[in-house]
């Protein structure tokens, strides 16, 4: 009878702490971002200009007709002195290669613009290794076709390589610009709200990040030669290529002050497909260095076991949500922890206008930007947690597309 009860007592202690996890799980971690985040920002250093070395400047693009154009022109617009710019047609089947050639003849005389153009379509990161090889220069800026940098985005990004020779990488920070949906809106909110906490949270607590944003980074030539360019295989070659940075001793830092604004999905279909690539090369990363659980620095294992619980919180809230609707069929009573409730409120609202603090002009947010604040913070940890589960199931069913892109959604 003793030990019985010692099982049914045991029982109950897991049961909670499960429950505990569960419900406080987002919770801790938003307040982990908020603290990092306010100590990143408080730390951090200004930089001064370093000598000027030439950049080349990677522009890859598939089926971009309608977003080259501004894209390019912002590249032109750089107050950066020395740098190229190399466009990439991954075999458009619109005419973004003819928007290309009149961009190269267009600006021929301001800056040195060269077309690649590739007759098979092969996706991103081999599009990138193809243009590698006639890079000349010692760094490389890649940027999305969708990307309008701000004019002194290189320079910030420069700055930040310069502070020390083992830097690989230095990645900017994106900003939606594009609203015009509920989807936009809160795609907006999250990338000023969570994502750019959780990046200064991860550089001042680790000073290392989870990845890059590849739709802005700057990369030493000499560092992606180390690590043989970007894996052609992965849906992620910028996650992949942070970690294989981490494993040769580079070091990938975020430069907040170099700022793009891009075009997000506005559709579900297309943002659920996004953000199911993003989970599956997070994924496929957490398992190609699942060695440096136990082997790697203090920083990485911090990384990878956050990770890890998140896919954890993952199944464990799915059994949560399913035992909550039974408990509802059998007693007909909606039972709310309004204290969870108050907390979740008030940690959305503290990383919103953290974030709307440091980038109100950048952001330029609209009255009709600031109505989706109550679910910005429910629709983050939603949507990550639909594709954190499909992801493990696409990645062990090898159901992943290997690297291939297709037509991207730019928004309504």
């Amino acid at each position: 009878m003793i030990k019985l009860n010692e099982v049914k007592i045991l029982e109950e202690m897991i049961t909670q702490t499960l429950n505990v996890f569960v419900s406080y799980y987002p919770v801790i971690m938003s307040i982990f971002w908020i603290v990092g985040s306010l100590f990143f920002y408080l730390k951090r250093e200004n930089t001064s200009p370093k000598k000027q070395d030439k950049i080349t400047i990677l522009v890859p693009a598939y089926n971009e007709e309608e977003t080259i154009e501004m894209s390019v022109e912002s590249l032109i617009n750089l107050t950066y002195s020395d740098y190229e710019i190399m466009l990439i047609n991954d075999c458009s089947t619109d005419k973004t290669l003819e928007k290309m050639k009149c961009l190269q003849k267009k600006y021929c005389e301001e800056r040195q613009l060269t077309l690649v153009n590739l007759e098979k379509n092969c996706g991103k990161a081999k599009a990138l290794n193809f243009a590698l090889k006639k890079v000349e220069t010692k760094y490389l800026l890649v940027v999305d076709s969708d990307a309008h940098l701000a004019p002194n985005a290189l320079e910030k990004l420069m700055e930040s390589m310069g502070q020390d020779e083992k830097i690989g990488a230095v990645t900017g920070r994106p900003i939606i610009r594009n609203r015009t949906t509920l989807l936009g809106r809160l795609q907006t909110l999250e990338y000023l709200g969570i994502i750019e906490r959780i990046k200064e949270a991860q550089s001042f607590f680790f000073d290392q990040i989870m990845t890059v944003s590849g739709v802005l980074v700057l990369y030493r030539v000499k560092a992606l030669t180390k690590i043989g360019g970007w894996t052609e295989e992965t849906m992620t070659e910028d996650i992949d290529a942070t970690w294989k940075l981490y494993q040769k001793n580079w070091r990938v830092v975020y430069q907040p002050k170099a700022i793009t604004w891009i075009l997000a999905p506005e559709k579900i279909r297309n943002l659920i497909k996004q953000r199911s690539r993003w989970a599956i090369g997070g994924f496929e990363m957490l398992l190609s260095n699942k060695t440096l659980l136990f082997k790697g620095s203090w920083s990485e294992k911090c990384l990878l076991v956050e990770m890890l619980l998140s896919h954890i919180w993952s199944w464990l809230f799915l059994i949560s949500v399913g035992q909550y609707i039974y408990y509802i069929s059998l007693t007909h009573a909606l039972k709310i922890n309004g204290t969870l409730m108050l907390l979740y409120v008030a940690v959305a609202c503290i990383q919103f206008f953290m974030g709307i603090r440091r980038s109100l002009k950048e952001a330029q947010l609209k009255a009709s930007d600031y109505l989706v604040l109550p679910g910005y913070l429910l629709y983050y940890w939603l949507i990550n947690l639909m594709t954190a589960l499909y992801a493990e199931w696409a990645v062990l069913m090898k159901k992943t597309s290997h690297g291939k892109w297709e037509s991207p959604d730019r928004g309504i």
